[in-house]
């Protein structure tokens, strides 16, 4: 019912309107997650995932520099459609390489080039970054949005990073103590 209403009203401006563009990729990608699916025989992922791609794709390059923390937003819903090491060319077909060279980690980039203090921009970076295990970069992001914004949802997720930070590093040590064990009692055994 969203998607139809902001359609309809999309269509009744006559210039474009780069918000409710972003608000219209923003709901079809929500609705392509399994999550919200109401019937399996109508869930169409692909289509909507396409859907805002496309959308999220003109929203990006939309020619004025007005508009920067939506094109920076529109990056990073653009990053989280697009599934690890997958590039654009694959959702949307495009004649030209620019589609190409996108992926979901370039994204991110361009989203933290156009806003790098906004704290939203920040949030879905460090998720991102964390979410992939890059959890030095994710703990970098977090500590720089806490600061611009102390809010108990980036100290939760700081927390949680540092924890996955402690247990890699405990798993990494408890595996050297493994090994070097386990070769001391080869040699004890052989002798």
């Amino acid at each position: 019912k969203v998607i139809k209403v902001v359609s309809k009203s999309h269509r009744w401006y006559k210039t474009r309107n780069i918000s409710w563009e972003y608000r219209l990729a923003l709901t079809s990608r929500r609705q392509s997650h399994p999550f919200q699916m109401i019937k399996p025989e109508n869930f169409t992922s692909t289509e909507k995932q396409k859907e805002a791609a496309c959308l999220l794709y003109e929203v990006v390059y939309y020619p004025v520099n007005v508009y920067c923390q939506i094109k920076a937003w529109a990056w990073c819903q653009l990053g989280i459609t697009l599934r690890k090491d997958e590039n654009l060319h694959k959702i949307i077909y495009t004649t030209g390489t620019e589609a190409e060279e996108i992926e979901n980690a370039r994204c991110f980039e361009e989203a933290l080039k156009l806003c790098p203090n906004d704290p939203r921009i920040l949030r879905l970076c460090w998720s991102y970054l964390r979410y992939t295990n890059q959890l030095r970069e994710s703990r970098k992001m977090l500590e720089k949005s806490l600061c611009l914004r102390n809010d108990y949802n980036t100290r939760h997720h700081l927390a949680l990073t540092l924890k996955k930070i402690v247990q890699r590093k405990r798993f990494k040590s408890q595996r050297k103590f493994s090994t070097s064990v386990s070769c001391n009692v080869e040699e004890a055994w052989l002798n």
